[in-house]
């Protein structure tokens, strides 16, 4: 594996063991002090998420009720 993309495979499968419940990763996160960025990161990229399917969700019930579209 190359050692550019070894923090981001690690990422990733930090983010889909916490999306399971994983009980351990939380204990090798606690004593991990680097994974503070990891989780700000996570933090930054749910937030952003949500924020989009919050307008595109928006949008759609405003369409679907016949409401005005803006340009």
């Amino acid at each position: 594996m190359s050692p550019v993309l070894a923090p981001l495979n690690l990422f990733i499968d930090r983010m889909i063991r916490a999306a399971k419940l994983d009980a351990r990763l939380y204990e090798e996160v606690e004593a991990d002090k680097g994974a503070y960025g990891q989780a700000m990161g996570v933090v930054m990229i749910s937030s952003v998420a949500s924020t989009i399917v919050r307008i595109f969700w928006a949008e759609i019930r405003g369409w679907r009720r016949g409401g005005v579209r803006h340009a």
